[in-house]
């Protein structure tokens, strides 16, 4: 961890650093979310536990793991009709695709599926890890209320020593550009 920490504090951010709870950080229950949020401010990350952070030009909130946690879509019930964009980080995608009724934002990023990892020409991934299956594998999708959703591969690997690895399905680093600076 203290590793994967020192490059967190590497990174610099204009509007700050933030991170979500995500499958590993809320299956470790003999770690409470305090343990959590102290390491990541260590790296210079406000961890968003189904809070907001008004950031001037737009508004971020971070929802709780769906797997492991207790997500609280309704917390952005109430910004539905914020006259800022609203951008809404999801550790896994089965959170928004589980939260119908519910404002989610303008845009939900999320992860979690690593693309499915293993990935083969006209099938596609093997594995995501998903309640959803092969449905929200990575790239973008949009719900029937104009939410969009991200699903990068993000850069990371699971499973057993030997199947840690990628197969056609490189890693990403999700990079947005604003249209207005």
């Amino acid at each position: 961890m203290s590793d994967a920490l020192a490059a967190l504090a590497r990174l610099r951010a204009r509007r700050g650093a933030f991170a979500v709870p995500g499958n590993r950080e809320r299956a470790h229950f003999w770690l409470p979310h305090d343990f959590w949020a102290e390491r990541f401010a260590q790296a210079g990350f406000r961890l968003l536990h189904n809070a907001t952070a008004d950031l001037g030009p737009l508004v971020l909130a971070g929802l709780d793991d769906q797997r492991h946690g207790q997500p609280a879509p309704a917390i952005l019930d109430g910004l539905r009709d914020c006259p800022k964009p609203v951008l809404t980080l999801w550790h896994s995608p089965d959170g928004p695709a589980g939260a119908a009724g519910h404002f989610l934002g303008h845009l939900v990023l999320a992860g979690h599926t690593h693309g499915g990892q293993f990935r083969f020409p006209l099938i596609g991934p093997v594995y995501t890890s998903s309640a959803y299956g092969r449905q929200f594998d990575r790239g973008w999708f949009e719900r029937g209320d104009s939410t969009r959703l991200y699903v990068t591969a993000g850069c990371g690997e699971t499973g057993t020593p030997r199947l840690r690895r990628r197969l056609l399905c490189p890693p990403e680093i999700l990079v947005l550009h604003p249209e207005n600076g």
